[in-house]
């Protein structure tokens, strides 16, 4: 097998922290923060320039899924993916472990949310 061919996999030492985890989502919040002032001044929603920031911003969840491990879960997102969509409209996310109910809204209620979920995966 080649070495472009190889999946990279999640080491036991994980490469970001929660600073660097902090930080990434916020230049995601600031990249879709210049695209929305853009399509506020009229660029078309569809345009390459649009385009470009919404796949950086994915990129960059791309990447901490992939330092984190992160797999998709039956409605094929990630946990991330899942908080972000209400992060983003501005509304906490909420789970439920054993019928009690977490909410989480910030950043860092996210990571310690994934930390516990990678601490179960690796069961």
């Amino acid at each position: 097998m080649k070495e472009a061919d190889k999946v990279p996999q999640r080491s036991s030492a994980c490469a970001i922290d929660e600073a660097l985890f902090s930080e990434l989502l916020n230049l995601r919040k600031y990249l879709l923060e210049q695209a929305d002032a853009l399509i506020a001044i009229g660029f078309d929603i569809n345009s390459n320039t649009v385009n470009e920031i919404f796949k950086s911003c994915g990129g960059i969840i791309s990447h901490i899924e992939l330092i984190l491990g992160l797999k998709k879960n039956t409605c094929g997102e990630t946990t991330i993916e899942w908080a972000l969509e209400s992060l983003d409209a501005g509304k906490p996310f909420v789970w439920y472990v054993d019928e009690k109910k977490h909410q989480g809204n910030s950043f860092h209620d996210l990571w310690i949310l994934l930390q516990e979920e990678i601490g179960t995966m690796e069961k």
